[in-house]
């Protein structure tokens, strides 16, 4: 039981980790294109 406990929090901490990544990496690209865009 307490194997597949800590699995689970490991499957977890691997799922918001894979999210995270996306997440940030979409708020550089916004980022990005408004300070292209405050250049123009």
């Amino acid at each position: 039981m307490q194997e597949n406990l800590r699995t689970g929090t490991i499957d977890k901490k691997m799922k918001t980790g894979d999210k995270m990544p996306i997440i940030s990496f979409y708020f550089a690209k916004k980022g990005l294109l408004l300070a292209l865009f405050m250049v123009h």
